[in-house]
């Protein structure tokens, strides 16, 4: 950090979580050599330390798991908020966010637009399973 010119409280300053976990480690090292001497009191003070790191790896491990599954519904969800549930199209939603993310482009913008003919019809005479029906087959 010196020579390149930059204070060394920027490298303290990054450095910070790894000096502290150090410091907070360092009573379990000490406690981990006076054990190797064959002190049994040594080797009792250095399972509750030992058993604190293992209960906050575990509780580290669910609140990964579950911030991971937290994101995975998030992700679930924003795109069933784009779909239509009957036929799985994309909805209007979907339809103004595509045209906003595209709106400076200077490509041209090419869409479908499809109009279902006598659907009211289909309705009416054999009912709304056979229209939905009919809407899930055109939307494939």
């Amino acid at each position: 950090m010196l020579g390149a010119g930059r204070p060394a409280a920027r490298l303290v300053g990054a450095l910070r979580f790894t000096f502290a976990a150090d410091l907070l480690l360092a009573p379990i090292g000490l406690a981990a050599a006076a054990a190797s001497g064959g002190s049994a009191w040594a080797l009792l003070l250095l399972l509750p330390p030992t058993l604190l790191l293992a209960m906050l790896q575990r509780d580290r491990r669910a609140q990964i798991t579950h911030a991971v599954a937290l994101g995975q519904a998030y992700s679930e969800s924003a795109d069933r908020a784009r779909r239509d549930p009957l036929t799985g199209l994309r909805n209007r939603l979907a339809w103004e966010e595509a045209l906003a993310a595209h709106a400076d482009d200077a490509a041209p913008i090419g869409f479908v637009l499809a109009d279902v003919d006598g659907l009211k019809v289909a309705n009416d005479r054999f009912g709304h399973e056979v229209g939905d029906r009919l809407l899930v087959e055109i939307g494939r």
